[in-house]
């Protein structure tokens, strides 16, 4: 009897799982408000863009952070960098709120960049993720960005 019962109960648990599991989520992207960084979503659901501007500037680096990040399919990631940002080599940018960032739309900068993004909870590409960027893209699941004159940015350790 006591098996007969704990089979049901185990049974329950998954399918429970299962129907949290298998339920949309909404993707996003918004700022943690550490260094400046604005998010300006427009358009529609199936068609969202996520104009991204201000960060901090520090040389040719722009840094952003977010507390999440993920761009739904159809969906854009835009950096739009503006013309009072001179000499912007890297866009450097942190996920500090404990989500995965699930990208399956486009990631865009305007003026040449790199685009680096860290997420230590993990990253995932769908198949329609797609990237318009003048330079190079890095991804990685690091907890920080270390610097050679010992500077680092971090996507655990930071200030609130």
């Amino acid at each position: 009897m006591k098996q007969v019962r704990r089979q049901i109960l185990i049974n329950s648990s998954v399918s429970i799982g299962y129907l949290f599991a298998s339920c949309p989520v909404l993707a996003q992207i918004s700022s943690d408000n550490t260094v400046g960084t604005q998010v300006n979503p427009s358009g529609s659901a199936g068609n969202i863009i996520y104009e991204i501007t201000g960060g901090s500037q520090f040389g040719s680096n722009l840094f952003h952070s977010f507390r999440e990040f993920s761009v739904p399919t159809g969906g854009e990631a835009f950096f739009k960098n503006t013309a009072n940002l001179n000499n912007i080599t890297n866009i450097i940018n942190r996920v500090t709120g404990g989500s995965i960032s699930n990208i399956d739309g486009l990631i865009k900068e305007n003026y040449g960049a790199n685009v680096i993004l860290i997420n230590p909870s993990g990253i995932n590409f769908g198949a329609n993720a797609q990237l318009s960027i003048g330079g190079s893209f890095l991804a990685s699941t690091a907890n920080s960005l270390k610097f050679a004159d010992g500077a680092e940015f971090s996507a655990t350790d930071y200030p609130c």
